[in-house]
């Protein structure tokens, strides 16, 4: 049997949500709009599942998640590649 067809995102307007837990355990949500701006051909590997964004825009989801103003952009990589 073949995979199933992949859906066509190039485009496609997505909601990125993020979360972190206060000190107190307690969820905080926050919802990113995010563009699909390109589609790389299927590898079958791991990029295959790979969001790539700016380098900026994950520094800033960063320091939301760790409530810091001055993160370090290493960590950022962590939750999403940057490109």
């Amino acid at each position: 049997m073949d995979p199933p067809t992949p859906p066509d995102l190039m485009g496609a307007n997505l909601k990125l949500t993020l979360i972190k837990y206060s000190q107190e355990g307690t969820e905080i949500r926050k919802v990113v709009p995010i563009t699909v701006a390109g589609v790389l051909v299927e590898d079958r590997g791991e990029p295959d599942y790979t969001m790539y964004m700016s380098i900026e825009d994950v520094t800033a989801y960063n320091e939301w998640a760790m409530d810091a103003a001055s993160t370090a952009t290493a960590t950022a990589t962590t939750w999403l590649s940057s490109r």
